[in-house]
């Protein structure tokens, strides 16, 4: 079977969400890498539920014949397909130069890479769990949990003594690391709580000087980009 592209770009598979899909996006435009984003909705089924079927029934079953391992997000790029979001962000760190200019930089990035995907899964256990989990522990997750994550990445920057995670240029690592402190950043106003940018300084000069980036001056406003909803449909926080 073909993979789906016109092999002049690549192409990036995952829900109609910012979720694992923005670092993706926003390092592709940094980098001037060509992207196609192909997106799979969720809709609302009658009686309740969900209908995702535009990648669990029509193009999951032909992409498992060619990679048995087929999640979201995955990246096609000319013949090759890769799935899993750890895979992908490599591979494309690579592609776009991002994953570390020498070994030690390389080990940093894969370092805080994991810890900032521990913090993304913490967020995901409470956003997607049940409602009544989710009202009982979303204030001590934003205050404790979440902290406790943040302050890992804050002291590192403070220990390794470099504006970016793994040295003086952003890789994939402080990519994914701007989309969790934004995301926590909305989540906390959402609630009336305090920013993450005001405790966290050098976290918060990552931030803002990712969002400064000349390239990524069309996504803020792109509704197939920042503007997306940050979970899916059956979050509890969108």
């Amino acid at each position: 079977m073909p993979l789906p592209g016109d092999g002049q770009k690549l192409t990036l598979g995952y829900w109609s969400i910012r979720g694992l899909a923005s670092p993706v996006r926003m390092m592709c435009l940094v980098a001037g890498v060509p992207l196609e984003f192909h997106s799979y909705p969720l809709h609302d089924k009658e009686g309740g539920g969900y209908d995702g079927s535009a990648w669990f029934a029509q193009d999951k079953p032909p992409l498992a014949r060619i990679n048995p391992l087929i999640n979201l997000p995955y990246l096609i790029d000319g013949n090759v397909l890769i799935t899993q979001s750890q895979p992908v962000y490599l591979y494309l760190a690579r592609k776009c130069k991002m994953a570390g200019s020498t070994p030690d930089e390389e080990i940093k990035v894969e370092q805080t890479l994991a810890q900032v995907y521990d913090l993304r899964n913490a967020l995901i256990d409470l956003v997607y769990g049940s409602l009544e989990d989710f009202e009982a522990k979303w204030e001590s997750y934003l205050d404790s949990r979440a902290q406790s994550h943040f302050a890992k990445l804050e002291a590192w920057l403070e220990v390794m003594g470099t504006p970016f995670l793994a040295g003086d240029k952003p890789t994939v690592a402080d990519f994914h690391c701007w989309e969790m402190v934004d995301v926590h950043d909305i989540f906390a106003k959402e609630k009336g709580k305090p920013s993450v940018l005001t405790k966290y300084p050098k976290l918060a000069k990552i931030h803002s000087a990712i969002k400064a980036l000349p390239e990524l001056a069309s996504f803020w406003n792109d509704e197939n980009g920042y503007k997306l909803k940050i979970n899916n449909k059956m979050a509890h926080f969108k």
